[in-house]
């Protein structure tokens, strides 16, 4: 009986640890599209390796990815209406990568130029990226 139980419980306790290590396999990034006066109008379709995630990034929200392991490529492209067609090929042209780790956060902002009508991921580093997500929410209606 002692034989059934130690070999039930050894089975048990590696199948927590397979399920425990599994649920840390990924690494998480964490896309920031703050509130700023300056172009809130303009809608940011989000790539990550070349295919599109999100359709639409309003302002004033956020979004979560799980990715595997290893290097990802991020981009931004306007969606609205107006805008000089140059501009939109160049941010998709301007990618940033992560060399995304399992069980790792990481931290973008969509930032915004005004002044050279440009657009680009910004990688947040430290703790800053807590106050950026206090006044955001989470993006629901992305497409």
């Amino acid at each position: 009986m002692k034989k059934i139980a130690l070999i039930s419980f050894i089975l048990l306790s590696s199948g927590f640890y397979t399920f425990s290590f599994s649920q840390e396999a990924k690494g998480k990034v964490t896309i920031i599209r703050p509130r700023i006066a300056i172009w809130i109008d303009v809608r940011f379709k989000v790539f990550i390796d070349k295919k599109i995630v999100c359709k639409k990034l309003h302002p004033h929200k956020y979004l979560v990815y799980e990715l595997d392991p290893g290097t990802h490529k991020f981009a931004l492209q306007q969606s609205a209406d107006g805008f000089k067609e140059e501009i939109v090929k160049y941010a998709l042209n301007q990618t940033r990568e992560i060399d995304v780790e399992a069980g790792k956060n990481y931290y973008l902002i969509v930032f915004i130029d005004a002044a050279e009508e440009n657009f680009y991921f910004q990688q947040i580093l430290g703790n800053s990226y807590k106050n950026l997500l206090k006044d955001t929410e989470e993006e629901t209606e992305c497409e």
